[in-house]
C-alpha cells in the first residue's frame, strides 16, 4: 500500500456496499490508528448504458473537483494521494484490475427521512455547492443532458414494445415529458450525486461531509435540481416513493430557487421530476425483466405512473 511510509497496524473493520451495481469493493479500514475508506473501483464496472464508462482521466478530474470544493469550504471527503502524487493506484486482485482510492473516513449520520428543516438546511448547502461548482471548468467531462439518456432508454423500450398497449402508452407519456423538459439553453455546471446516502450530518443536524465522487460530471443545473427535489422531499426514507410538497417547498426556499428558476422553467422542472422517478435505469431494467408477464408489467407500469404523478405535482402549488 503506497500511501504510508510505515504501516504499524492495519485492520479491516467493515465491508461496505456488498453486491453493489458497480462491482466495486469498498472497506472501512484502520491504519496506524486512523480510519479510512478504501475503495477498489473496478475497471470493468457495470454501468448505466445511457452514460459512458468511467475512464482514468475522468477519475483524476473528479478528484481534482473534490479538492476544488474543499478549497472553497465544502466538507468533501479528503481523498489522499499516494506516495507518487497520484489520486489513485492501479492494482490487480483475483485477475480483475481496480483503481484503488484511499479517503479519510468521516463519521456521521445519513438523514433519509426528510423534514422541512432538514430539506431547507440542505437546500442552502446545495445552493452553495452549485454556486461554487459553476466556476469550475473542465475539458475532460462531457456536457451531456440527462434527456439524451432518457431518449436512449426510450429506444431500448421501443425495440421491445411489440403489441403491448400499456407500454406503448407509457412510452408516449415519457416522450411527452422529454419534449416538455427540452430546452436549447442548458446551464451546465459540474455536479456530484448529493442524494442523502452520500451526505453525512452531525448531531446538530449540520452537514459534516459529502462522500460521493465517482458521479461527478457536467449536468444541466435545472436537471440536477430535479433530482435534489426528488430526494429531499422523501419523508419515509430513500427507498420510499412517498414525497411531500411542503418538504419540497422548504428545500426550494433553502436553495433560494426564485433567482435560478424562472416562471417558464417550472413546467420543464415538473417534467424533469417525472422523468427522474419514472424513466430511470431501475425502471428500464425492471420493465425489460417483466415483459413476458402481462400482469406484472401492468402493475409495474402503474406503480411508476403514480410515482411520476406524485413527483411532478410537487411544484403544483408554486
Amino acid at each position: 500500500m503506497n500511501y504510508f511510509t510505515e504501516i504499524r497496524s492495519l485492520v479491516i473493520e467493515e465491508e461496505l456496499h456488498i453486491n453493489s451495481w458497480h462491482t466495486d469493493l469498498h472497506y472501512k479500514i484502520m491504519v496506524n490508528g486512523k480510519r479510512y475508506s478504501a475503495r477498489f473501483m473496478n475497471s470493468n464496472r457495470i454501468i448505466n448504458p445511457a452514460f459512458g464508462a468511467l475512464s482514468n482521466e475522468q477519475l483524476k478530474e473528479q478528484v481534482r473537483f473534490t479538492y476544488y470544493l474543499r478549497g472553497h469550504g465544502i466538507p468533501f471527503m479528503q481523498i489522499n494521494k499516494n506516495t507518487s502524487g497520484e489520486s489513485f493506484t492501479l492494482v490487480t486482485w483475483n485477475d480483475e484490475q481496480y483503481r484503488f482510492v484511499l479517503s479519510n473516513w468521516i463519521e456521521g449520520e445519513h438523514l433519509t427521512h426528510c423534514t422541512e428543516s432538514i430539506a431547507e438546511s440542505f437546500g442552502k448547502k446545495a445552493r452553495k455547492i452549485h454556486d461554487i461548482s459553476s466556476t469550475f471548468q473542465s475539458s475532460i467531462f462531457q456536457k451531456k443532458s440527462h434527456l439524451d439518456g432518457y431518449a436512449q432508454f426510450i429506444d431500448m423500450l421501443e425495440s421491445k414494445v411489440s403489441a403491448c398497449k400499456e407500454l406503448r402508452e407509457y412510452i408516449n407519456l415519457s416522450t411527452y415529458h422529454i419534449e416538455c423538459a427540452y430546452t436549447s439553453n442548458l446551464q451546465f455546471i459540474v455536479q456530484t450525486d448529493l442524494n442523502p446516502l452520500n451526505v453525512l450530518w452531525d448531531s446538530s443536524q449540520c452537514v459534516k461531509g459529502i462522500v460521493d465522487f465517482e458521479s461527478i460530471g457536467y449536468v444541466d443545473r435545472i436537471e440536477g435540481l430535479a433530482f435534489l427535489i426528488k430526494w429531499y422531499s422523501r419523508t419515509e426514507g430513500i427507498q420510499s416513493h412517498e414525497v411531500c410538497s411542503s418538504v419540497a417547498s422548504s428545500f426550494l426556499e433553502g436553495y433560494t430557487v426564485h433567482n435560478i428558476v424562472t416562471p417558464n422553467d417550472y413546467k420543464r422542472l415538473s417534467s424533469l421530476l417525472w422523468l427522474s422517478g419514472s424513466l430511470n435505469w431501475n425502471f428500464v431494467k425492471k420493465t425489460l425483466s417483466v415483459l413476458e408477464d402481462a400482469r406484472q408489467l401492468e402493475e409495474h407500469l402503474k406503480v411508476y405512473r403514480v410515482r411520476g404523478e406524485r413527483l411532478s405535482s410537487l411544484l403544483i402549488c408554486r
